[in-house]
């Protein structure tokens, strides 16, 4: 005859509380390392972006992600909602739109080639541009902050009225998928 094995009380609930620390893992494993959909829902971003697109970001590069000029970015706005827009000024800098050219700190910055060929041109709004007594308007960004323009200016509420964006609002970068 074999023996029946009992299993100790602490040892059953010391396995139960591993398999919830499994599970637990698992879920946040889920939620943070595989892709999410978005469906953008303005126009803002076109031409690179049309509304009822389809874009994916990774939730953990928040925590590693490093915003360079000219990524298209997932960022929380002042108001808590989240927005998609193109990064152009970086921390530290001056930033002026005339005539829609782009200036950074006081000297003309082209855009890429990619925008440029697609129509994309960087517009100030009239309050961002000139005051009323005719000087023009510049904005600097902190030391930890972003200029985050939407390449359809004209639909855009960025950061010419929102002001520069912190890394902290920066979620992550966005790629197209249809």
């Amino acid at each position: 005859m074999q023996k029946i094995r009992k299993i100790s009380t602490f040892k059953l609930i010391l396995a139960l509380l591993a398999i919830i620390i499994i599970a637990v893992l698992l879920v946040l494993a889920y939620l943070f390392l595989t892709p999410k959909l978005i469906n953008i829902g303005s126009t803002n971003m076109e031409p690179t972006l049309h509304k009822g697109s389809t874009v994916t970001f990774l939730p953990y590069a928040a925590f590693s992600y490093q915003p360079e000029r000219w990524d298209v970015v997932l960022y929380q706005n002042k108001g808590g909602d989240n927005s998609i827009g193109r990064v152009v000024g970086m921390p530290q800098e001056t930033i002026q739109l005339i005539d829609g050219e782009l200036y950074i700190n006081e000297d003309i910055h082209p855009l890429p080639a990619k925008l440029t060929q697609a129509g994309i041109r960087y517009r100030a709004a009239d309050e961002f541009r000139q005051k009323k007594d005719g000087k023009k308007v510049t904005h600097q960004t902190g030391h930890d902050e972003y200029f985050i323009l939407g390449d359809n200016t004209a639909a855009s509420f960025d950061s010419r009225y929102q002001g520069a964006v912190p890394r902290d609002s920066i979620i992550s970068s966005v790629m197209k998928l249809y």
